[in-house]
């Protein structure tokens, strides 16, 4: 495991020792089982996906198989930086990809089928007579003019992305030029050739067929002029097969196969590249020759989507697919190995404290009041660590380490500040690409618990956003289980910091706080549900008097279980660390005590006076066992479980804003 800090790039790599070991078994040995299985049959090894939301360790992993890989041909592409407006985002990316395998050696990877077949679709060529088409189509092979295909090439370099790891454009042109011309235009004996030499293999494709290799060259000039999106789009898979036809060709025996690592994949240049992939190795009734191309991507959710990934190939939502496919227990034998990116465990997190440089004396202290705020989310945990580290570890609480300012991420804006507070960078990390008015709307539907709720909110007059653009509201990039078979739900670290957006909102806004809440509540199905939102939305008092008539009215157990769902419902700030009333009524206060002390200490945010809110549950839950129906074994269960909580966080103490004296009053 290792941890590199630079600037506010924090690479974490713990947890990732088994997905590390399945990328590597696919290098190696092209196939994602450990060395001590076995498969009888060879076969195309599927694409390595990595799956995860934003700051779940994608990049992280891609950066360490790229060290890992060192002089071996491999090339590390950003799709969220490849494309330009009115270039195609496929070819753009295949691109790059050439460009790095030539800069890694140019007289092995020469992609004269690829840069032929592109040469050749962009040409000119007679619309209405396909004889002077094709003649016109020899006439550009049989050039061997290098300064003419120079020219021609140094326009297509433009499509380079610019995070890519490339040289400037024009360093570029200088170094790589002349070896994709010598390889256009020479043989692997150094003899003259034309560009006939590449455009062969438009008439087999490495398969049992002999057609005009010029006519269909032709065909796809006009497919990609007159075809519209479709043509375009069979220009594009065509020109993919031909560039991976390239790298076959280029494969030594002995060597390791190149290795693409593709980062952010969801974006469209990704996801086209990826699904021509498949439509190409895994073609109806086609054996197809093996490229020998390693391809090892990573996105978010909508990947999955994207892909038609079924539930039945990889359970993306099961935590224990990793170790299935690494011991070989699961067996993928379709074009895609999509495996999840969890969070961190306690143990590991304590590993990233002491990799950040907090002290020994304080690191549990860190994690255990780290725990409930990121759920090991790694981005989010690294990051919130160095900012406890600066704050003062021995005493920095939530509201600290989010507040506190951190070295920003590189930005193109050269007015961007050097360092901002810690909780913008961590929600970046989840919507660095996502629009402000998109931003604005997913911070309404953060009020929602799960997927459906939040389609409630996007169905209705409080967002902003267009019907035909609401995908990315309920994409799944923001929505997906948390466990097996479970809801998709948005990430807790990601709800918690737009809730906080939510109630900056002024209290006049008919998106603010309360009016998103009481939607929900209008909505609930449930009497449950309505209860829920309405605590949420700050009437505490209507809830209480509902839970002092249920808890004469439901059994024990039942209504301990309301009690501890209604617990995990978000608080308004401005609320978070109100003073409870005394009436005098007995029951009504003691549920009026247990309610909101119950949610107080189950708030991330508050952990100063946590044990103090443990001990106000647990005294109260004599008064509460007396007026209940049955279950009187579940109320003394509870009281002990607060009283072990109250032990755990007394030594745990800061200035959270909201830290009051809180007692039970008795």
């Amino acid at each position: 495991m290792s941890l590199l800090i630079k600037g506010a790039v924090v690479r974490v790599l713990h947890g990732r020792d088994a997905i590390l070991e399945i990328a590597t078994n696919l290098i190696v040995r092209g196939s994602p089982v450990s060395g001590d299985a076995r498969r009888a049959e060879r076969r195309i090894p599927p694409a390595l996906v990595l799956v995860g939301p934003g700051g779940s360790g994608k990049s992280a992993v891609l950066a360490e198989l790229d060290e890992r890989l060192g002089d071996q041909p491999h090339v590390r592409v950003d799709a969220a930086r490849t494309g330009r407006d009115g270039t195609s985002p496929v070819l753009a990316l295949v691109t790059a990809v050439m460009f790095e395998l030539a800069r890694h050696d140019a007289r092995r990877f020469r992609f004269s089928r690829f840069l032929v077949g592109w040469l050749i679709t962009e040409v000119d060529l007679d619309d209405g007579n396909v004889d002077l088409a094709h003649r016109q189509a020899e006439a550009e092979l049989r050039r061997v003019d290098p300064a003419a295909l120079s020219a021609r090439l140094a326009g297509m370099i433009a499509l380079l992305p610019e995070q890519t790891g490339m040289p400037d454009t024009a360093d570029a042109v200088q170094q790589f030029l002349p070896p994709l011309i010598e390889g256009l235009t020479r043989t692997h004996w150094g003899r003259r050739a034309t560009l006939l030499s590449g455009h062969e293999w438009y008439g087999h494709r490495d398969r049992d067929r002999r057609r005009d290799a010029v006519a269909e060259l032709v065909a796809l000039n006009r497919l990609r002029r007159l075809g519209g999106e479709e043509g375009q789009a069979e220009v594009d898979r065509t020109l993919v097969e031909a560039f991976l036809a390239d790298v076959r060709h280029a494969v030594r025996r002995g060597t390791v196969d190149p290795v693409l690592l593709l980062d952010n994949a969801d974006h469209e240049s990704g996801v086209e590249f990826l699904r021509a992939l498949a439509a190409i190795r895994y073609a109806p009734a086609t054996d197809y020759p093996h490229d020998h191309l390693t391809v090892i991507a990573g996105g978010n959710g909508t990947l999955v989507k994207s892909l038609e990934i079924a539930k039945d190939e990889v359970a993306v939502d099961d935590p224990t697919v990793v170790e299935r496919v690494r011991t070989g227990r699961l067996d993928v034998k379709g074009p895609w190995l999509a495996l999840p990116l969890r969070d961190l465990t306690e143990p590991e997190m304590l590993l990233l404290a002491e990799g950040v440089g907090i002290e020994a004396q304080h690191r549990h202290r860190v994690v255990r009041v780290l725990r409930d705020l990121t759920r090991g989310h790694p981005g989010g945990t690294a990051l919130l660590m160095q900012a406890a580290a600066l704050v003062g570890a021995g005493t920095a609480c939530p509201g600290d380490m989010l507040a506190q300012d951190v070295p920003a991420p590189p930005s193109r804006d050269r007015n961007a500040p050097r360092t901002r507070p810690a909780a913008d960078v961590v929600l970046d990390m989840f919507l660095a690409d996502l629009p402000a008015t998109l931003r604005y709307d997913l911070t309404t539907c953060a009020a929602a618990r799960d997927h459906d709720e939040a389609a409630v909110i996007a169905g209705s007059p409080m967002t902003g956003t267009a019907f035909h653009d609401q995908e990315p509201l309920l994409s799944t990039a923001h929505w997906s289980p948390r466990e097996p078979g479970g809801d998709p739900v948005m990430h807790p670290l990601l709800r918690l910091l737009l809730l906080r957006e939510l109630a900056k909102r002024p209290a006049s806004a008919t998106t603010s706080w309360r009016p998103v809440f009481g939607l929900l509540a209008e909505k609930a199905g449930h009497e449950d549900d309505r209860l829920h939102h309405l605590f949420a939305r700050g009437d505490t008092d209507v809830v209480v008097q509902r839970l002092v008539a249920l808890l004469r009215e439901r059994g024990g157990r039942q209504w301990l279980a309301l009690v501890r769902s209604l617990a995990t419902c978000p608080a308004h700030p401005d609320l978070a660390g109100a003073r409870v009333e005394r009436t005098g009524d007995g029951p009504t206060d003691a549920v009026t005590a247990v309610l909101t002390a119950w949610r107080a200490g189950a708030d991330p945010l508050q952990v100063g006076s946590r044990a103090d809110r443990h001990g106000v549950v647990y005294t109260e839950m004599p008064v509460l066992a007396r007026e209940a129906l049955d279950d009187h074994g579940e109320f003394v269960s509870v009281a002990a479980e607060h009283r072990e909580l109250a032990k755990r966080w007394r030594d745990v103490r800061c200035g959270d804003p909201a830290d009051e004296e809180w007692g039970s009053g008795r």
